[in-house]
């Protein structure tokens, strides 16, 4: 499988050191890089618990809990690929660096969110479609898939028991979940039968209607839940 799945600042952080409420340190490594990262996440929940979402504006009668699948998709959906030296996704810094303005909409914004917690799940051969219409070709399409499996046996050469297909198209032009090359999502390819997240960046999508459809081909154990972040110049 892939990891890490995103990266996180952890290079010279100042923090806070020692017994008193006035020392400060700057460290370096994973013991800054994991507070960072999930600082980050947290303001993500705390986005979507507060009712940002899905105006741009705060209004607590939006507000939801999200699942641990979604936070997860947001923080993928959030990752920047400007790690010099390395190219996202790959097994050095995951998806890219986590970068929460990536994902959190605010009114003006031209880069719009689009969520989608299905807690109810997909069963057996079952899949899911929705279409979003792609307005603004100047921004990226980024959409991220990611699911909470069903435990796997230690013994298994794979873990990976329930799996979920993410496939992105225009009608005239198809993506894969998790088919990359150079950064960018690539027609052809194969289908992800390893890893719970998948994803998709189109860096100048077409104008116009496309479709998100989230295919169950093989769930033993269901039905399985799943989350989905879409982000790019959308409509409504």
């Amino acid at each position: 499988r892939r990891k890490p799945t995103f990266c996180s600042p952890g290079q010279s952080v100042f923090s806070a050191v020692g017994p008193t409420n006035t020392g400060y340190a700057g460290l370096s490594g994973t013991s800054m890089a994991t507070p960072s990262g999930t600082g980050a996440v947290v303001l993500m929940r705390q986005y979507l618990t507060d009712g940002w979402y899905p105006t741009g504006a705060a209004g607590p009668a939006n507000g939801f809990t999200p699942s641990a699948a979604l936070l997860k998709a947001m923080a993928i959906n959030s990752a920047d690929n400007a790690v010099s030296g390395f190219t996202a996704p790959d097994n050095n810094i995951g998806y890219g660096r986590v970068n929460a303005d990536n994902v959190l909409y605010f009114t003006g914004d031209a880069r719009k969110l689009l969520l989608v917690d299905n807690t109810a799940g997909l069963a057996h051969g079952q899949y899911l479609e929705y279409q979003i219409n792609v307005v603004d070709t100047a921004v990226p399409l980024e959409v991220s898939l990611c699911w909470s499996d069903y435990p796997g046996h230690p013994a298994a050469s794979r873990q990976i028991v329930n799996q979920l297909d993410l496939t992105v198209s225009n009608g005239a032009t198809s993506y894969k979940g998790n088919w990359y090359v150079g950064g960018v999502s690539q027609t052809g390819g194969f289908r992800d039968s390893v890893n719970v997240e998948e994803a998709v960046l189109v860096p100048v999508p077409a104008a116009g209607l496309w479709t998100v459809r989230v295919a169950a081909p093989s769930i033993p154990i269901g039905p399985q839940p799943f989350a989905l972040v879409i982000t790019g110049g959308v409509g409504n």
